[in-house]
């Protein structure tokens, strides 16, 4: 391991230090915590504390309370119509990613999303690597690798829907070995979330995510369930 990786916490391969979804075995990374910025924050506090108390004796917080407790009201009512319309303006969505496909070269995905950022890049001649991304604003989004000019994985952050219907009790039942079909027919129809298509195997990750965020992930190598991983299922 480089400083350029870290290690996934949950299959142990060395990954890209900033990659969102672990190529390897499919899962979510957690981000990590900035202690510099950490320490930024604690410093901060006591200045803001002494200023606003020197504001609220000057009497300048004076009269802002009803206007917060009117807005208030108005603020819960719009809060679900809010994140449901920054869900519908997305301009990178599920149906978007499900258009990659793998071998496909740059320009034609780039057709489907647009111009995208790159994040790396290496080799050279024969063997030229990229990476891209496509982000939302809500830091939901799509990532691509290219190896000469063509798609080997991708994978998509948060884009998923949340209406699954999973249980602990369905994830016991996930063995080894079983393949797609045989889960679906115990959890309902999963969404893709990561998609690597390599000389010797292929592997797939479906997601099933609850309306209360939490989920269910399902890695298959050649068809083949190879590992499971869930999140805060009752």
């Amino acid at each position: 391991m480089n400083n350029r990786t870290k290690k996934c916490p949950y299959c142990t391969k060395d990954i890209p230090i900033d990659t969102k979804i672990c190529p390897r075995c499919g899962m979510k990374q957690k981000r990590s915590f900035n202690f510099s910025n950490f320490r930024i924050i604690l410093s901060i506090i006591p200045i803001g504390i002494s200023v606003f108390f020197a504001l609220h004796n000057m009497g300048v917080f004076k009269g802002k309370s009803e206007n917060i407790s009117s807005n208030s009201y108005n603020y819960d009512n719009n809060k679900n119509y809010d994140n449901n319309d920054k869900v519908e303006n997305r301009k990178y969505t599920m149906e978007k990613f499900m258009e990659i496909k793998m071998g496909m070269t740059y320009d034609k995905v780039q057709k489907i999303l647009g111009e995208g950022e790159e994040e790396s890049s290496s080799g050279h001649f024969s063997n030229e690597a990229a990476d891209y991304k496509w982000e939302n604003s809500d830091e939901t989004g799509i990532y691509i690798s290219f190896l000469n000019n063509k798609v080997i994985d991708k994978s998509q952050v948060d884009l998923e829907s949340k209406n699954a219907k999973v249980t602990k009790n369905m994830y016991d039942r996930l063995k080894t070995n079983m393949t797609y079909s045989e889960v679906k027919s115990i959890l309902g129809k999963g969404e893709l979330s990561y998609e690597s298509m390599e000389e010797d195997y292929s592997a797939e990750t479906y997601i099933w995510t609850n309306e209360d965020e939490s989920y269910l992930n399902v890695n298959f190598i050649d068809g083949k369930l190879e590992s499971k991983k869930q999140y805060d299922l009752k």
